[in-house]
Order: structure tokens, then C-alpha cells, then sequence
């Protein structure tokens, strides 16, 4: 490759990298509307049966392969680089949900640590969060503000803060997770001065 068309190449990936689109439901493939109803029965203190797991395990990895079909590529686990970049968003609210719903207890495990989290997801969720009312939008951002290759812990309280005032259900799996994961004291530490929150910690 010649010189030239290194630099407009590069220049390229720059734009691109500058114009990542934000998440929404008209240019990602659906999520599954089955992990919706379950965390519903969550918040009412119902109990989620064996089989709407399993059925929802089965709506996630549907919702994988459609993600494949229409991203025209293989998509395995978290490994979604040459995916569009609101189809990886919409994965990691999936994966996030699937926790809230098959988890016992309240370490969010996979979620803490997935190779989805990162700088052009961080970006793409803090730019959705300005727009989306979703509580699943702040939640995200929560969580991979506080990844290690992001480190922007004011984004984090910031957006805590927010979900906290949206929905203190999903609040209380954020604080919980970030918590179990161990490493996010400075993060504990900001929450605990607000309102109700201290006695939580």
C-alpha cells in the first residue's frame, strides 16, 4: 500500500472511530422482548421458573445468530470487533439482563469483565445516555465507565446518580456488582455521600 493511501486509510478509521453511531432500536437487531417480561417479575418479587431461563438462555442465543446474520459475520461470545457498533452495545445490555435474570446472587461476573466493555462502547453508551431514557443505557454506562482501559470514574457517579433516580432496582445490581468485583473502592467512596446510600454500602 502506498503512503498516501496509508494516511487516507488511517484518516478513515479516525472518522469512523469519531462518528460511532448510538444505540437504538431502528440500526441494531431487537433485543429479546422475553428478558424484558422476566425482569419485570423481578421487580414484582416474583420468581423466574426454571424453564423461562432456559427459555431465555435460547432467546439470547437466537438473538446472537440474527446478530451474526446481519453483522455478516461469526459472531462468538464477545468477540464482535467488525460488528456494528450498536449491535455490540445491544449485546452487552443483553448480557447484562441474562445475568440479572439466571444469577442468584448478585455478582455480575461476566459482565465485569467482558472484552465488550471498552473505550468505543464507553463512548457509544455516555453519547446514547444523553438522548435514551433507557435505565439499561445508564446501567451500561455505569459499568464500563468503570473499565480499567476507561477509568472515568465522575462519568460513573454521574450515571449512577441517574440511574439511581430512574430505577433503584437496577441501582442496587450496579452497586452490588461493582462491589463483588473488588478494585472500585474510589467508586464506592463517591456513592456513599449520596442521599440513602451510605447505610447500602
Amino acid at each position: 500500500m502506498k503512503r498516501h493511501n496509508k494516511l487516507f486509510f488511517a484518516l478513515l478509521c479516525a472518522m469512523a472511530t469519531q462518528t460511532l453511531p448510538a444505540y437504538n432500536r431502528e440500526d441494531a437487531v431487537p433485543l429479546p422482548a422475553l428478558q424484558d417480561e422476566m425482569i419485570a417479575k423481578l421487580r414484582r418479587g416474583e420468581t423466574v421458573t426454571e424453564a423461562e431461563k432456559r427459555a431465555c438462555t435460547d432467546a439470547c442465543s437466537e438473538h446472537l445468530t440474527e446478530v451474526s446474520v446481519a453483522n455478516n459475520v461469526l459472531v462468538e461470545h464477545d468477540d464482535m470487533t467488525d460488528c456494528l457498533e450498536a449491535d455490540r452495545m445491544g449485546r452487552y445490555i443483553v448480557i447484562v439482563k441474562q445475568i440479572i435474570i439466571l444469577q442468584r446472587g448478585r455478582d455480575g461476573g461476566y459482565a465485569m469483565s467482558t472484552r465488550l466493555r471498552g473505550k468505543t462502547v464507553h463512548q457509544s453508551f455516555k453519547k446514547q445516555h444523553t438522548v435514551d431514557n433507557d435505565p439499561f443505557v445508564a446501567f451500561a454506562l455505569v459499568l464500563n465507565a468503570l473499565d480499567r482501559e476507561v477509568n472515568d470514574l465522575d462519568g460513573a457517579v454521574a450515571a449512577y446518580t441517574d440511574l439511581l433516580e430512574k430505577d433503584p432496582f437496577l441501582a442496587g445490581f450496579a452497586r452490588g456488582w461493582i462491589g463483588a468485583e473488588g478494585g472500585q473502592k474510589k467508586f464506592l467512596d463517591a456513592i456513599k455521600k449520596l442521599p440513602g446510600e451510605g447505610e447500602k454500602l
